[in-house]
């Protein structure tokens, strides 16, 4: 299969899905021919107790068969404090965004469809907290080992003290006084 054939599979699958919903028609009743797919067509499912549209589909890409599912964005998903996620508010809101998984054992999600547009899983970038990668409020605060000390018996007049405290910049980067 070429990119162009898989893209062309995968947005075949996302308007089948979303004209599905829009027209309020029973999923399971349609089918999306390709001749990329076992058995010729893929077939519309139901998941999550009936509540969210997709397909479950296997396509042959060189010597492996990729197990692929593509699915709706849930629109009342939440996370662990009861917040809709980024993407449940964005379809509860109305956009059409459908994500596609790899089913077999140990997948993960192989990206997302949005607006007719292909997203690609990004892999979040972390660092593990260890001592060496952990920073202080200490270590944030910056170093004053080049000011100079103020001796105690100093008499410095307010009038200094006042325009070093409301001292500014003016446009040339010289002090204005």
């Amino acid at each position: 299969m070429t990119n162009v054939e898989k893209m062309g599979l995968l947005m075949a699958l996302y308007n089948g899905l979303f004209q599905s919903k829009a027209q309020n028609t029973d999923i399971t009743a349609m089918g999306v021919p390709s001749p990329h797919v076992a058995g010729g067509i893929v077939m519309g499912r139901w998941f999550v107790n009936g509540t969210l549209r997709g397909f479950d589909f296997n396509v042959q890409n060189g010597p492996n068969l990729l197990q692929l599912r593509m699915i709706e964005q849930n629109p009342d998903k939440t996370d662990a404090a009861g917040n809709r996620i980024y993407y449940a508010n964005l379809a509860h809101q109305g956009h059409c965004i459908a994500w596609l998984i790899d089913r077999k054992p140990g997948g993960s999600f192989l990206g997302r469809i949005q607006a007719g547009q292909w997203h690609p899983s990004q892999l979040r970038a972390v660092v593990p907290a260890t001592p060496q990668n952990q920073q202080t409020a200490a270590a944030l605060v910056p170093p004053v080992e080049s000011i100079p000390d103020i001796p105690a018996n100093i008499d410095i007049p307010d009038y200094v003290l006042i325009a070093v405290a409301n001292d500014e910049e003016v446009p040339d980067g010289l002090d204005q006084y």
